[in-house]
Protein backbone atom coordinates (compact mmCIF):
# COMPACT_ATOMS: atom_id res chain seq x y z
CA UNK A 1 0.00 0.00 0.00
CA UNK A 2 1.42 3.15 -0.92
CA UNK A 3 1.35 6.26 1.41
CA UNK A 4 1.76 9.93 1.01
CA UNK A 5 4.05 11.14 3.98
CA UNK A 6 4.95 14.63 3.12
CA UNK A 7 8.44 15.73 2.88
CA UNK A 8 9.10 18.37 5.10
CA UNK A 9 12.28 16.71 6.52
CA UNK A 10 11.65 17.49 9.99
CA UNK A 11 11.16 15.71 13.22
CA UNK A 12 7.52 15.20 12.16
CA UNK A 13 8.49 13.82 8.80
CA UNK A 14 11.29 11.26 10.40
CA UNK A 15 8.70 10.00 12.99
CA UNK A 16 5.36 9.64 9.93
CA UNK A 17 8.44 7.10 8.59
CA UNK A 18 9.00 5.38 11.38
CA UNK A 19 5.50 4.71 12.48
CA UNK A 20 5.13 3.65 8.61
CA UNK A 21 7.73 1.54 8.53
CA UNK A 22 7.16 -0.03 12.07
CA UNK A 23 3.48 0.51 12.97
CA UNK A 24 2.73 -3.46 12.72
CA UNK A 25 6.06 -4.34 14.47
CA UNK A 26 5.86 -1.58 17.31
CA UNK A 27 3.11 -0.27 19.02
CA UNK A 28 5.13 2.75 19.81
CA UNK A 29 5.91 2.94 16.21
CA UNK A 30 6.86 6.89 15.51
CA UNK A 31 7.01 8.03 18.83
CA UNK A 32 10.14 9.96 20.61
CA UNK A 33 11.94 8.25 22.83
CA UNK A 34 11.88 8.44 26.56
CA UNK A 35 14.77 6.56 27.94
CA UNK A 36 18.36 7.85 28.01
CA UNK A 37 21.04 5.72 25.59
CA UNK A 38 24.55 5.17 25.95
CA UNK A 39 26.91 3.06 24.08
CA UNK A 40 29.93 1.73 25.29
CA UNK A 41 32.95 2.62 23.31
CA UNK A 42 34.52 0.41 21.08
CA UNK A 43 37.64 1.56 22.24
CA UNK A 44 37.76 0.48 26.08
CA UNK A 45 40.01 3.50 27.32
CA UNK A 46 37.52 5.75 25.17
CA UNK A 47 34.12 7.61 26.38
CA UNK A 48 30.43 6.10 26.20
CA UNK A 49 28.81 7.33 23.37
CA UNK A 50 25.93 9.14 24.67
CA UNK A 51 22.74 10.47 22.31
CA UNK A 52 20.31 13.23 23.08
CA UNK A 53 18.27 13.33 26.15
CA UNK A 54 14.97 12.06 25.08
CA UNK A 55 13.90 15.70 26.82
CA UNK A 56 16.11 17.56 24.31
CA UNK A 57 15.07 16.47 21.54
CA UNK A 58 12.37 18.48 20.55
CA UNK A 59 14.03 21.67 21.43
CA UNK A 60 17.44 20.44 19.83
CA UNK A 61 15.53 19.76 16.28
CA UNK A 62 16.20 22.59 14.46
CA UNK A 63 19.78 22.05 15.57
CA UNK A 64 19.62 18.52 14.27
CA UNK A 65 18.37 19.12 11.15
CA UNK A 66 20.54 22.09 10.34
CA UNK A 67 23.50 19.65 10.53
CA UNK A 68 21.78 17.05 7.94
CA UNK A 69 21.90 20.17 5.71
CA UNK A 70 20.13 20.38 2.53
CA UNK A 71 18.45 17.01 0.90
CA UNK A 72 19.24 17.98 -2.27
CA UNK A 73 22.41 18.19 -1.90
CA UNK A 74 23.63 14.83 -0.17
CA UNK A 75 24.97 11.86 -1.73
CA UNK A 76 23.25 8.62 -2.45
CA UNK A 77 24.10 5.72 0.09
CA UNK A 78 25.38 2.65 -1.23
CA UNK A 79 22.33 0.28 -1.57
CA UNK A 80 19.62 2.78 -2.11
CA UNK A 81 18.26 1.40 -5.19
CA UNK A 82 14.73 1.63 -5.69
CA UNK A 83 14.74 4.14 -2.93
CA UNK A 84 13.03 7.87 -4.48
CA UNK A 85 14.50 10.81 -2.99
CA UNK A 86 12.64 13.81 -3.99
CA UNK A 87 12.12 16.18 -6.94
CA UNK A 88 15.91 17.47 -7.30
CA UNK A 89 17.30 15.71 -4.63
CA UNK A 90 20.10 12.80 -4.51
CA UNK A 91 19.36 11.62 -1.34
CA UNK A 92 17.89 12.73 2.44
CA UNK A 93 19.78 12.70 6.02
CA UNK A 94 18.35 11.27 8.75
CA UNK A 95 18.68 11.57 12.65
CA UNK A 96 17.57 8.88 14.76
CA UNK A 97 15.30 10.52 17.80
CA UNK A 98 12.67 7.72 17.74
CA UNK A 99 12.32 5.32 20.22
CA UNK A 100 14.06 1.90 20.04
Amino acid sequence: MDVEIPRTFDLDHLRAIHRHMFQDVYDWAGELRVTELVRPSQDPTGPANEFVKPEDIERLEPVIFAELGDPSQHVPLAGTAGCEPPSGSTNTGTASPIRS
